[in-house]
């Protein structure tokens, strides 16, 4: 395993191995995460997967019950997996969330932004505010919507 680590609004993808991991926050882990030393450090905001191995959690999905069957946890586990817009390198929208992922981690991050690599954006709070203005300023009886491109 990889020495102490602190990460802070990151997207992994593949696995990590470390000995202790100090703090991880506003983080979507997209692969298996295993720390050896579990005594030590929090893990907060965050997406980890569900057989991964990490110190406490706060706040973090998927959010199992602690008496929950096998199968409750896979279907949970699979409601709130993130999903991207790309996950080829060099594309302009690699690692970003799809509108279409659950809100637990579009909204999931200590702000009430994404989780990720993209958190500084504050990308929730911009649609919101586009929102309140386009209801506030349109004329009767016209709709406007979001279209996403990338």
């Amino acid at each position: 395993p990889g020495g102490p680590l602190t990460i802070s609004s990151c997207t992994v993808v593949g696995s990590v191995t470390t000995r202790l991991m100090r703090l991880a926050e506003n983080t979507l882990f997209y692969g298996p995460v295993k720390v050896t030393d579990c005594q030590f450090g929090c893990v907060r905001f965050s997406f980890v997967p569900h057989q991964s191995r990490v110190p406490r959690r706060h706040r973090c999905q998927p959010e199992l019950p602690r008496r929950a069957n096998p199968a409750e946890e896979e279907h949970l586990t699979a409601a709130v997996r993130p999903r991207f817009s790309s996950l080829t390198y060099g594309n302009p929208a690699y690692c970003q969330l799809d509108w279409r992922c659950p809100q637990e981690i579009l909204r999931g991050a200590d702000d009430g932004s994404e989780m990720g690599a993209y958190q500084s954006l504050r990308t929730p709070q911009r649609e919101d505010a586009l929102r309140i203005r386009l209801d506030e300023y349109l004329p009767v009886g016209l709709e406007a919507g979001i279209f996403y491109a990338t």
